[in-house]
């Protein structure tokens, strides 16, 4: 697993700014052809609701979805109703690591793993207080011996220096 280093204020920049710009439904619909589209695929808190999935945004470029920030309850499904191909990812962003940010990570990568055919970057938060670093975090998770799902990733993973 390569290393390097974003800070998480990067990650809350770019979550700030795409959900600032204008976004569609994740029903069914992928983005169209423009130049930046941001897709927001849950909006949801930590609270059941019935009708939003948790937090996961995804940024399209030029047709291609290119950028997914966050992967709360819900946004994995929704990424599959986006039309989003997984292929086509550069990166995934996670602003922190409350479970409404993070719940379908696990299932993502996982997935991730099994589908793509490069490496794919992940950037996470460093560690405080409150919850473990980035890497520490996948590593319970992921680890071949020790992790809750012991498969070996495909990632480079970043955390936010």
């Amino acid at each position: 697993m390569g290393v390097f280093m974003v800070r998480l204020p990067v990650i809350f920049l770019l979550g700030s700014f795409c959900a600032s710009l204008n976004s569609l439904s994740a029903f069914g619909q992928s983005c169209g052809t423009t130049p930046l589209d941001v897709q927001i695929l849950g909006s949801g808190g930590p609270r059941m609701n019935p009708t939003r999935a948790s937090s996961s945004y995804l940024v399209w470029i030029e047709g291609r979805a290119r950028i997914l920030i966050d992967m709360g309850g819900g946004a994995q499904h929704r990424f599959g109703e986006s039309q989003a191909k997984l292929e086509d990812l550069w990166m995934v962003g996670i602003s922190h690591l409350h479970p409404d940010h993070v719940s379908d990570l696990p299932a993502f990568l996982w997935l991730s793993h099994e589908v793509r055919k490069e490496p794919l970057k992940v950037f996470g938060p460093t560690g405080d207080d409150a919850a473990p670093d980035f890497a520490i975090f996948l590593n319970r998770l992921f680890d071949e011996k020790t992790g809750a799902f012991p498969v070996e990733l495909w990632l480079i993973l970043g955390d936010a220096a």
